[in-house]
């Protein structure tokens, strides 16, 4: 029926096709359109099955969100406290077959499953609610209470379709994906991320040739070669990981990628769970003192989380330990110290596995570096006192000498740009020490990573005079910032300028190397949009704001908040211990209580 004579399908199924896609916000190219039409019906419906299913989950149609009110802006009540009374009475002391509480009518009531909630269709609208109007749990609908829901007229808005064009062969696509991931400059997004291991688990050691020379990302390092561990032999992936792995820190990474982490080498949260006795209230007090009881003091069971630098190390062959051995015995003898103190509990932790000290004779330096970082040797005898890198630059920091600090930080270009602002302060008393930090800055510019100098573009904007609040972004998944009081001192506004200037020159210097665009359109709206400096913490939802930018909501236009609750299994936590007197009401104290209640308004009376 709809397949034509030369065995294609006819337009009409293609056409049904796009407009499936259409209601996604997709349109298909004429390319990928004209092969569609190529397929047999088989081919179609299985293409279909296929693309319908990936933008579904890509941009989240897959997932039904329906608000607990259905009739969501309209149909909230105005009163919330007088809805929250009407639960937490519901809950306690509505009883099946009896008159409501609320408004007396019987007949009306309805139990849900599975939370067994007396609901009466009279006081809660039951063409509103899509669950629980008590628990806001879901339940049943097919009870007598759910009622359909009111026709809502289909939103008008401006849609704009993203093309869907034909690719490339798959292993094509997937080298240049992959070329493209390696080559980036910041830490990936949970997306890429996934899609790199995705790669390299696929098409295995096949993907050693399509590498680049060079990975700027140390984390891409080891989640590439660390991935591949996993799926062939680790000796054969580490041997090919030696021209990009140069610190040992990068050692590392490959360790703990191939363990099973994601290599950022950032704190696990462990929990605990332990219990905690907790007196009771002054309220629970009085009320079990007037039925001759005392309160107990509750028991509740709190999870506490701790951070651990460790992970579960994967099996290490003797012949990989050797050749992880070998590598970091290849290093530099303080720069090995150094970067080994830099994740020092790590390292302490991987020695249990290592076994260094094992292989003393070929290993010297391995040896001397993890006697340091355990800070004694397997004997007990102290390690001796080891100063490094930044050891160093605090020292010429902290007593004033700045030259002492250009001298250390000319090895470190990039250490040098981090450490800017706080080389200007200590330099803020001396327009000799000043002009020195500028001209060192200056010469340190063409070694500059593009985003560092972006940032230090902007952040000297700010230096002008004390901030409000100072926000701390630290590294790793963690996407809460720390904020505090801004006790920095103001930098001079010819110092700002100057180095702005020299940041300035730099990036137009670079930009202007790179090949030209024949038009450029840029619209005026994404001035109020700030320019990510981080991808790791970046959310996974189809379109994403960084944060701090502002968007112009249109007149008319709602904004539709989607908050989870997940209810914690604590004893002690639930709705007994936040009215325990509703509780006794339930269990036949209905009186007592009542008499308990008259006492105190009439006190608040009087």
């Amino acid at each position: 029926m709809f397949v034509s004579s030369s065995g294609r399908v006819e337009s009409a199924i293609v056409q049904a096709v796009e407009l499936e896609l259409a209601d996604l916000g997709y349109v298909l190219s004429a390319r990928l359109r004209g092969r569609l039409e190529q397929c047999s019906l088989d081919e179609l419906c299985g293409v279909r099955v296929w693309m319908l299913e990936a933008l579904q989950t890509h941009v989240g149609a897959a997932q039904r969100h329906e608000p607990l009110f259905r009739n969501f802006p309209d149909g909230v009540p105005a009163d919330t406290q007088e809805l929250w009374w009407k639960k937490v009475l519901v809950h306690f002391v509505q009883a099946d077959g009896q008159p409501c509480l609320f408004c007396g009518r019987t007949g009306t009531t309805h139990v849900l499953s599975p939370c067994a909630h007396v609901i009466c269709e009279h006081c809660f609208d039951s063409s509103n609610y899509s669950a629980c109007p008590v628990c806001e749990h879901h339940v049943d609908r097919s009870s007598p209470f759910f009622l359909p829901s009111p026709t809502l007229s289909r939103p008008q808005e401006q849609v704009t379709f993203k093309l869907l064009d034909l690719g490339a062969h798959p292993d094509e696509a997937a080298q240049a994906c992959l070329t493209a991931l390696c080559e980036r400059r910041q830490a990936l997004s949970e997306d890429d991320r996934q899609a790199l291991i995705a790669i390299v688990r696929e098409y295995g050691q096949r993907v050693l040739g399509w590498l680049p020379p060079s990975i700027p990302l140390r984390e891409n390092i080891a989640v590439v070669f660390g991935t591949l561990a996993r799926g062939v032999d680790p000796k054969l992936a580490f041997q090919a990981s030696l021209s990009f792995m140069t610190t040992a820190t990068d050692v590392l990474r490959f360790i703990a990628v191939l363990s099973g982490t994601d290599g950022s080498l950032q704190a696990e949260a462990v929990l605990h769970k332990v219990n905690r006795l907790e007196p009771p209230s002054h309220l629970w007090s009085a009320v079990t003192k007037l039925f001759g009881r005392s309160a107990a003091p509750s028991v509740h069971v709190v999870t506490v989380s701790q951070q651990v630098y460790r992970f579960k190390v994967a099996r290490l062959s003797r012949g990989l330990r050797r050749m992880l051995l070998a590598r970091l015995e290849a290093l530099d003898a303080d720069q090995l110290v150094e970067d080994m103190l830099r994740h020092q509990s790590y390292w302490v932790w991987l020695g249990e596995f290592l076994h260094p000290h094992d292989y003393e004779a070929p290993f010297p330096r391995v040896c001397r570096a993890f006697t340091i970082v355990r800070k004694r040797g397997p004997d007990g005898v102290r390690a001796p006192v080891f100063r490094g890198f930044h050891s160093k630059l605090e020292l010429s920091l902290a007593s004033g000498d700045v030259s002492e600090a250009l001298e250390l930080l000319s090895q470190r270009p990039g250490e040098l740009g981090r450490r800017l602002d706080h080389l200007l302060r200590v330099a803020d008393t001396s327009a000799e020490a000043l002009a020195e930090v500028e001209a060192a800055f200056a010469r340190s510019a063409p070694r500059l990573a593009t985003p560092l100098l972006v940032q230090l573009r902007s952040h000297l904007t700010t230096r002008a005079k004390p901030t409000n609040v100072r926000v701390y972004w630290p590294k790793g998944r963690t996407a809460l910032g720390v904020s505090a009081s801004d006790e920095r001192v103001p930098l001079q506004p010819a110092t700002i300028e100057s180095l702005i200037c020299a940041i300035t020159h730099e990036l137009l210097g670079r930009f202007s190397a790179k090949p030209p665009f024949e038009s450029c359109l840029i619209d005026r709206a994404l001035s109020r949009v700030v320019v990510p400096f981080n991808e790791r913490t970046a959310s996974p939802a189809a379109v994403t704001l960084p944060r701090g930018s502002k968007l112009t909501v249109p007149a008319g236009k709602l904004t539709r908040l989607f908050l989870h609750w997940c209810q914690p299994q604590r004893v002690g936590t639930g709705p007994t211990s936040i009215c325990p007197w509703l509780s006794m009401m339930k269990h036949g104290a209905t009186s007592r209580c009542a008499r308990i209640t008259s006492s105190r308004q009439k006190r608040a009376r009087a």
